[in-house]
């Protein structure tokens, strides 16, 4: 099909939009054939399409600029539509996407243009020697529509073969990004243009481009207010500025730190993504430029751990959030409070706990002291992301004493954030700590793991976990009884899986910490996980825990007092089926291999059913 005809040609574009299947498929082939037998005509009618005074729908004409763009794409080392066209007709569309862009009425359609000039100039071996030239044309004229074009076309050249010509022109370049950083229309394309510049030129071109930023600064708090989302564009791409080239800012650090925590504070002015991007910004410098950033604004530790536990304390009331089984479903409560508490972990570790540590304490004092559940809940979540990176025992035990506090709060979400936070607590301080707080921490817990509320039960339970892998063996057995008398009631009366999962993994680090001295808990404790694993439909997650502490409770005791209960086991594992990246299946490996250490010979006679499966995974 040869498309002389635009009439022709316009219907087939229109049945390419079209809701019915059948037509779209039909003329999706026919247009695929055009493309392989006439590409020329093809690239000729998309571009005659261009012409408002030709095509007055702009549907039109944002679907031919959009194919335009994809004919000249180079995907893979096929040919393209483009480089199968003639030199007469590349001559004609070059020309033709410039005309079109001067009198395109819609923006949409001048950004698709810009895009497709942009493609075209990276296709051929010789360079379009109009093409800087044309953009600088645009740029001179009064419309600021072609100013706009010629900023983005500008942008998208920025690091190509025509990089060098472009900044050439130095004086015409700094006029045009003046003055599209001074035009509220125009800020968008010119912040577009700045942070293009900043990523591809040379160091030795910043100390003149820095000579923008009050102009970067004023034209930014203008599209706060009037283009969100160009607001939130220029945000990203000054992000990606800081990754590449933190030095730019270097001169107005405190400037801009300012600027960037005012946005990020600017609660119902500003969309939480926008405050969260404004505040990525400051850590995005921190990452690479933390000593010369501290200097330029000596007040940071207080300015960052501020905005970051403001952050922390925007936690929603949900009223599902208890009903939510963390074991089975994950919790899609997403918001500022989780980048307010990886910001507290990054800026706590860059700058240092020693230049941190007061502003947080005081902070932490100042939120748990709210009288707020969200403030509370914030200065359990600081102490997670925070502790990891304290050493002093003191500032530690006030830790410590504010998170037993907190653990037993009325609302649900600071007990629960209390418990996640003791949990990561014992996980990160050593061996001294433990010695300190063990007395007071274990009995607290364990009545937190009957808390009326299942999450915040589960959440004790791995707490629980986390401070019996740290204790010595003598110790464990003054706690043995008392956990052993917890655990036995949750396991048979809970069924809410992440509790039951919790108690398990616990009871497992209690078995393998209390290595010898199991043997008066063992009985009791078998029959009851012996009945977990007997049920081949029950839960898997919670039928591999069960089979992993089953393994631990073997390896306490030993060989002789385990073997009957292996045998059971034995039957239930082999009778499961293997599947790929499950819980229950890695589980089962895990305690095959204990048990085998733990049965010696007596392992042999499950070989035969165990090494078909084995030289399968093998293989």
């Amino acid at each position: 099909m040869l498309f002389r005809d635009a009439y022709l040609f316009l219907a087939l574009l229109e049945r390419l939009r079209s809701n019915d299947n059948a037509v779209r498929d039909a003329a999706e082939k026919a247009y695929k054939d055009a493309q392989k037998a006439e590409p020329g005509q093809v690239l000729t009618a998309l571009a005659q399409c261009l012409d408002p005074s030709r095509c007055t729908d702009t549907v039109v004409r944002t679907q031919a600029a959009t194919l335009l763009r994809r004919a000249c794409v180079q995907v893979g080392p096929d040919e393209t539509v483009w480089t199968r066209a003639d030199a007469a007709v590349q001559g004609q569309i070059r020309l033709g996407l410039f005309q079109a862009v001067e009198v395109e009425p819609s923006q949409q359609v001048r950004k698709i243009l810009v895009s497709s000039i942009a493609v075209v100039a990276s296709q051929g071996q010789a360079p379009w020697q109009e093409l800087v030239p044309g953009a600088f044309v645009l740029a001179q004229s009064d419309n600021e529509s072609h100013k706009e074009a010629a900023m983005r076309l500008l942008s998208e050249l920025m690091g190509t073969t025509y990089t060098q010509e472009i900044v050439a022109r130095r004086q015409e370049l700094g006029t045009l990004v003046s003055t599209g950083l001074n035009a509220i229309a125009l800020q968008p394309a010119a912040m577009d243009l700045v942070a293009e510049m900043v990523s591809n030129l040379e160091d030795d071109t910043l100390p003149a481009l820095q000579q923008v930023l009050p102009s970067v600064e004023t034209a930014l708090k203008a599209l706060a207010t009037s283009n969100p989302s160009a607001f939130e564009e220029a945000l990203t791409s000054l992000i990606e500025c800081a990754q590449e080239k933190a030095v730019f800012f270097r001169p107005r650090y405190a400037e801009w730190v300012e600027m960037m925590l005012a946005f990020a504070a600017a609660k119902g002015v500003l969309e939480d993504g926008m405050r969260s991007l404004a505040f990525e910004w400051v850590g995005t410098i921190a990452e690479s430029r933390a000593k010369a950033l501290a200097k330029a604004v000596p007040d940071l530790p207080r300015l960052v751990l501020e905005t970051a536990f403001a952050f922390l304390a925007e936690v929603d009331h949900d009223e599902q959030w208890a009903s939510i089984d963390e074991d089975e479903e994950k919790d899609d409560d997403e918001g500022l409070h989780e980048a307010g508490e990886a910001k507290v972990d990054f800026f706590v570790k860059k700058l240092g706990f020693a230049q941190c540590g007061q502003v947080f304490m005081v902070l932490l004092q100042k939120y748990s002291e709210s009288g707020r559940w969200e403030g509370k809940f914030a200065a359990a979540m600081a102490i997670r992301a925070g502790v990891e990176f304290c050493s002093d025992a003191r500032t530690l035990d006030t830790m410590a004493a504010l998170l037993l506090q907190l653990l037993q709060d009325p609302h649900e979400r600071v007990r629960y954030a209390a418990g996640f936070a003791l949990g990561q607590m014992c996980h990160d301080q050593e061996a001294d700590f433990h010695e300190r707080w063990h007395a007071k921490m274990v009995p607290q817990l364990l009545v937190a793991t009957n808390d009326p509320v299942d999450r915040v039960a589960a959440m004790a339970a791995n707490s629980l976990e986390a401070v019996i892998s740290d204790l010595d063996e003598a110790v464990l057995a003054e706690h043995a009884k008392q956990i052993l008398n917890v655990f036995v009631a949750r396991l048979t009366s809970c069924t809410h899986k992440g509790t039951l999962v919790a108690i398990m993994e616990a009871l497992g680090a209690l078995a393998a910490g209390l290595e010898g001295s199991f043997e008066g808990h063992y009985d009791q404790l078998m029959e009851m996980l012996l009945a977990f694993v007997s049920k081949p439909d029950g839960n898997a997650k919670l039928r591999g825990k069960a089979f992993e502490c089953i393994s631990l409770l073997g390896f306490s005791v030993g060989r002789e007092r385990f073997m009957a209960a292996a045998q059971s086991t034995m039957s239930a594992m082999l009778a499961t089926p293997v599947v790929a990246d499950d819980v229950q299946t890695e589980c089962i490996r895990e305690a095959l291999e204990r048990m085998c250490k733990i049965l010696g010979s007596d392992f042999v006679p499950f070989l035969p059913v165990l090494l078909p499966g084995i030289i399968q995974g093998v293989s």
